[in-house]
């Protein structure tokens, strides 16, 4: 018997072994699983619609050019009123006197200023002359050395002789073919005909709509100022009763992203007004848009986490080794649960999924 003894506690070190790895592969996830929970985390979730519209601007057409014209202007500049933009003339000769007549006045102007260079800028001046001749560059060094000499030595028969020659083409009527911006705005060369459709006044939006399904023939223009700072989309979407009078949406529009007020709406479509942007859109006319019906943030949690007694929702956490129970509002539906929210709920706590209930131990303990 003695012989065996060590047989038989090897027999049971085995046994034991085999017990504790049974319960480490077996019994340890059964005990775990016993209480399944998930993390409280924050998801926003958007509701949207996607619309299609035509943009409006308060725009301005410039006169029509007739025969010779010249404009000075870029494609969305921005320009003061008063500003020239060009030059339209019916003949040849008339555009001569405009044309002149607008290099003379910025010569003269040049002239004025000549003598109004600080010390700072003829230093300057000065030194683009040196690096001139030293690059051995006569071109731009002679033309650097003839301003210079304006600056130092201001020529003022020359400047007498440039109003006279002012006063003798504003006499012969070159200011009527100078085209003067009305209005501060946004200079465009392009027209397409829906100018002034959307003035200052009241915004008629079922004439928008029969404008938008005939379209219009571009109107023959030497181009457009688009004043004022805001712009106006009149949009076709079926979800028009899911906007209110004066409710502040968010567009999204060749991926940017503007803020507009509804307000306005006609048969099976809403006006927007914009109020930011307007350099952005200055191109858009027809235009795709994506529209936020509902945006909703709250807590995510599966749909299985939800409990009801009577009127009341509510969710079991964790509160140390206790299920505690929380109050909750059902935000939204999302596609695989839930938003949420309640003043007891914060970020990272720990709903319970199980079949616990108030104040119930849980096991494992945390």
């Amino acid at each position: 018997m003695r012989d065996a003894a060590p047989w038989l506690l090897a027999i049971a070190l085995a046994l034991a072994v085999t017990a504790l790895a049974y319960a480490a592969v077996w019994v340890a996830p059964k005990l775990a699983a016993e209480a399944p929970d998930v993390t409280l985390t924050l998801r926003s979730q958007r509701e949207t619609t996607l619309i299609t519209g035509v943009v409006f601007r308060d725009e301005r057409l410039l006169a029509e050019a007739q025969g010779y014209f010249r404009l000075y202007c870029a494609d969305a500049q921005r320009v003061p009123a008063g500003a020239a933009l060009g030059v339209a003339a019916p003949d040849g000769e008339a555009f001569f006197r405009g044309w002149l007549l607008l290099r003379l006045e910025r010569e003269l102007a040049e002239a004025g200023s000549a003598c109004a260079s600080g010390r700072d800028a003829l230093a300057a001046e000065c030194a683009r002359l040196r690096a001139a001749v030293a690059a051995r560059d006569h071109d731009a060094a002679a033309e650097l050395a003839g301003g210079l000499q304006a600056r130092l030595f201001p020529d003022e028969e020359r400047t007498e002789r440039l109003r006279r020659e002012l006063e003798a083409l504003r006499a012969a009527g070159a200011e009527d073919t100078i085209l003067i911006a009305p209005e501060s705005g946004f200079f465009l060369r392009a027209t397409d005909g829906w100018e002034g459709s959307a003035g200052r006044g009241e915004l008629r939006a079922e004439m928008l709509a029969a404008m938008a399904a005939r379209g219009r023939e571009p109107t023959r223009a030497v181009g457009k100022l688009v004043t004022g700072r805001t712009w106006r989309l009149a949009a076709a979407t079926a979800d028009e009763a899911r906007f209110a009078p004066g409710q502040s949406v968010t567009l999204t529009m060749d991926g940017r992203e503007y803020t507009a007020e509804v307000t306005g709406f006609f048969p099976g479509g809403v006006v927007f007004t914009g109020y930011t942007g307007l350099e952005e859109l200055l191109g858009a006319r027809f235009v795709t848009a994506e529209a936020v019906l509902s945006e909703t943030e709250g807590y995510f949690l599966p749909a299985a986490a939800l409990r009801r007694e009577g009127e009341e929702t509510y969710i079991l956490r964790r509160s140390g080794p206790y299920a505690r129970r929380e109050a909750v509002r059902v935000l939204a539906s999302t596609a695989d649960g839930v938003l949420v929210d309640g003043e007891g709920l914060r970020p990272g706590q720990r709903v319970l999924l199980g079949d616990y209930t108030e104040g119930e131990r849980i096991h494992p303990k945390e």
